[in-house]
């Protein structure tokens, strides 16, 4: 009734699903794959979300005329530029790869300013938190 070491190591590696060798089988990489694939896509998801949800308070903290542009996806940076209160033409920086980073750090700064908010605070938590950076410009 007492198992022999050997036999105790191949159930471990049974239950582990590895081989003799010490690999993982190509079914399991799979599922680890897929598994992170769906967890990155739910985690864009919510990000897109709280980003949206946070930019239309900013847009209807600043007045204006169509908050829901905060909704689509490459014109939303359009409500951070009537919030920083620069020329609509201005959405060109944002599709400028490397000169949209800098350019969006300067919009946050102007934003900040004009809603009397910390630049400090509000770069770190953009930087470091994604959305919760815009929450702390749409709060009041």
């Amino acid at each position: 009734m007492f198992f022999s070491q050997t036999e105790t190591l191949d159930l471990e590696l049974n239950t582990l699903d590895l081989n003799t060798t010490g690999e993982i089988s190509d079914e399991t990489s799979a599922a680890v794959i897929i598994a992170v694939a769906i967890a990155v896509v739910i985690i864009s998801i919510i990000v897109y979300i709280l980003n949206s949800i946070f930019l239309k308070k900013i847009a209807i903290k600043d007045n204006q005329e169509s908050p829901n542009l905060a909704w689509i996806p490459i014109v939303q940076i359009l409500v951070l530029i009537r919030a920083a209160k620069t020329a609509d033409w201005h959405i060109i920086f944002g599709l400028i790869p490397y000169i949209n980073g800098i350019y969006f750090i300067y919009l946050l700064v102007k934003v900040a300013r004009e809603f009397n908010k910390n630049v400090f605070v509000t770069l770190v938590l953009s930087f470091m938190l994604g959305p919760v950076g815009l929450w702390y410009l749409s709060r009041d």
